[in-house]
């Protein structure tokens, strides 16, 4: 930041300098650090932001840039109009505006998010090896360098421009005198027109050119944001960060320019009056409900009963984000397609009776699901793999504009109506926008209660966990009756609000998958946001892989059919389990590390969320085995899984980078394809043999 101003910086005059231009240094560092965090500390969350093309490079490059311009300008005004604001203060900058030579070195602070796009982008390119990957590595690569060069000319020109427009006196007079005029009645009635207003009561150009500049970008902002809301647009997530981060360098220098002359703390204050909002209910996060009487949905023993023989599949479709909701969905309509080549008849999607699913898994589920018709059949192979799209389409940019449009704007203003919605609500608009059956996802939960109860479609359980509690909560196309099981910890959604609330299938797979940071925590709307109700978070919090309530639900639907003679005696049932990670047994140990004395504070935590993965894996097999030791002799359980990786899948795209799926709702070209060549090897391995044999 130093060397923007092209002036030298006494040492006595570095504490006034490091103190004024806090907000354009904080800013420049920020430029410079985010894609470094983004790319080595928090990967899995943010690293599938620099995943873009050509079009995406050049809008991200202009942005860039133009905020690189920002830091710059708001500490060159700072310099320029220090020494007559702030009493004590002699340095000044060599003139009141930048040269040529300032804007192309305050460039350089683009120059992290460029090289982090030009190295990550490249090696997300469809092919994972071979001469394939590095032609389309190359591709991908001279595409991004021509949007760079497009995005940089377009910075240049809108430069020029307005250097242009503000040089000519005649123009600027005609163009800015609406806010000369209001600047220099505030300056001299409310700021002090130290620093503002030069001797003959005009206002100095650079405070002119920023309120200019500021208003731009945050009509830019606004027009952004509205353009979305009405339509899908394709802005690449990174801009609505960098469009921030303009808007709080322009909008914080500004107030603390006017706020430092009394030494009045603007940054604390702006940080407590944000702490005071955050206490308001009106800033909580909601999701919709319908206020109806719900029917009674059938029982785990009617559901058992509606299948066409004694075989009878059950899935437990793990967590992990949009990985495993792809996963889920290759999975399952890749073992239809395959019964139907095998058995030339739907005996795969018939013998479903349940879904059992966590986190992404139930997105891929619920896509899934939606599918079967009125007649309880899936739709023909070659729109199969439309489900599998569905379930990997990218809804990166619907969450970055929920979370820097209305989740950001009801914090700073919270007498806004909380039904604005967010970026959960944004989830589910984008979910439903890329699916052909969207009214069905729009269906209540209630709605599917009656072709689940006939037999032609699955049940559907959403697992989410109740955060006050840790309980589970069952957001279900079937009933679980509340105290029938020791399982106590579990509630039904349904039970819980008295069979009077309900919700659309597209928000209990939401809710779900709420996942850290991604999607909030959120609450049920009633009749006001002051009315206390249970905030629903991931269903991963209990158990990332569906499989105890499906344990749970099959026992008691066996107790049910045996207490009333009802059990077949040739009953066979099949637990499917889709894993988007490989068994821990099946992977190579883990690497020690070497630490110093700063790792015993988080050491905790680590192991904290490390064991929860591993705990919850070995607890769901031994549920399992005590499921099937318990029916021995008089119900045929076997399981089989379909683990995404694995030390046994030799393969190219096992890589150790989707061992830690992305979290956000983006996959790449090099992920969707690994999902893809995974897909194959199961395929051809004993898992779809297991399968096949089942249902012969």
């Amino acid at each position: 930041m130093l060397g923007f101003f092209c002036f030298a910086v006494p040492w006595r005059e570095l504490l006034p300098f490091l103190m004024l231009t806090r907000v354009p240094l904080v800013s420049a560092l920020a430029l410079v650090l985010l894609p470094v965090i983004a790319l080595k500390f928090a990967r899995p969350l943010l690293a599938n932001l620099f995943d873009m093309d050509l079009g995406g490079m050049a809008v991200v490059t202009l942005s860039a840039l133009c905020a690189s311009w920002t830091t710059l300008l708001t500490g060159w005004v700072i310099f320029s109009y220090g020494s007559s604001r702030f009493p004590g203060v002699v340095f000044r900058a060599s003139s009141e505006l930048p040269h040529a030579q300032n804007y192309a070195f305050a460039a350089l602070l683009a120059i992290p998010t460029l090289i982090a796009i030009l190295f990550y982008a490249p090696s997300q390119a469809a092919r994972l090896s071979g001469p394939q990957f590095a032609s389309a590595r190359l591709s991908r690569l001279t595409r991004l360098l021509a949007g760079a060069i497009i995005g940089a000319a377009c910075a240049a020109v809108v430069l020029w421009a307005a250097a242009a427009v503000f040089s000519d006196l005649t123009f600027r007079g005609w163009f800015t005198w609406p806010f000369d005029l209001v600047f220099r009645w505030c300056a001299r009635n409310f700021l002090n027109p130290a620093g503002y207003l030069d001797s003959y009561g005009d206002l100095l150009p650079g405070h002119l050119l920023s309120t200019i500049l500021f208003i731009v970008t945050l009509a830019l902002y606004l027009g952004v944001g509205i353009a979305h809301y009405f339509r899908s647009t394709r802005v690449p997530s990174y801009t609505y960060v960098l469009l921030l981060l303009m808007l709080t360098c322009w909008g914080m220098s500004g107030l603390t320019f006017a706020a430092d002359r009394w030494r009045i703390p603007i940054v604390l204050i702006c940080g407590i009056l944000l702490a005071i909002t955050a206490w308001l209910p009106t800033t909580d996060h909601f999701y919709g409900t319908h206020r109806k009487a719900i029917p009674r949905a059938a029982n785990p023993a009617e559901v058992l009963l509606r299948n066409i023989n004694s075989k009878v599949i059950l899935v437990a479709a793990s967590g992990g984000g949009i990985q495993a909701a792809a996963w889920t969905a290759r999975v399952l309509t890749g073992l239809e397609i395959n019964c139907r080549s095998q058995f030339s008849d739907f005996r795969f999607a018939r013998s479903i009776r349940l879904i059992s699913s966590v986190s992404g898994g139930s997105v891929g589920a619920m896509y899934f699901t939606n599918r079967y018709d009125v007649n309880g059949q899936l739709p023909a192979n070659q729109e199969l793999q439309a489900i599998v799209d569905e379930a990997g389409s990218s809804s990166l940019e619907d969450v970055s504009w929920g979370l820097a449009y209305p989740d950001l704007i009801r914090s700073i203003f919270p007498f806004l109506s909380y039904k604005i919605g967010g970026r959960g609500r944004a989830l589910e608009r984008a979910w439903t926008r890329v699916s052909p059956e969207a009214q069905r996802l729009r269906s209540s939960l209630a709605d599917w209660f009656d072709p689940v109860s006939k037999g032609l479609r699955p049940a559907n359980i959403f697992n989410a966990t109740i955060a006050e509690s840790g309980d589970r909560l069952l957001l279900s196309t079937t009933y679980l009756e509340y105290g029938k099981s020791p399982a106590t910890a579990r509630w039904d959604f349904h039970e819980m609000y008295h069979d009077h609330c309900d919700v659309e299938v597209v928000t209990a797979a939401r809710l779900s998958a709420t996942f850290p940071f991604v999607t909030p925590a959120s609450r049920a709307v009633m009749n006001s946001a002051w009315q206390p109700q249970p905030h629903v978070v991931d269903g991963g919090y209990y158990d990332n892989y569906g499989v105890s309530t499906l344990v749970e639900w099959l026992d008691l639907g066996l107790e049910d059919l045996q207490k009333n003679k009802k059990l077949p005696s040739n009953f066979r049932v099949l637990v499917l389990e889709i894993h988007e990670t490989a068994d821990p047994r099946d992977t190579t140990p883990p690497a020690g590390s070497t630490r110093g004395w700063f790792y015993q504070i988080f050491a905790p935590l680590e192991a904290m969320f490390a064991v929860r993965t591993a705990g919850q894996r070995s607890h769901d097999q031994v549920e399992l085995k005590l499921l099937q030791q318990k029916w021995a002799g008089k119900v045929a359980i076997e399981t089989v899984a379909f683990e995404f990786g694995g030390s046994q899948v030799k393969s190219d795209s096992v890589n150790p980078e989707f061992e830690n799926p992305p979290l956000t709702w983006h996959l790449t070209e090099r992920q969707k394809q690994a999902i893809e060549d995974q897909w194959q090897i199961r395929a051809a391995g004993p898992e779809w043999q297991q399968v096949r044999d089942f249902l012969a």
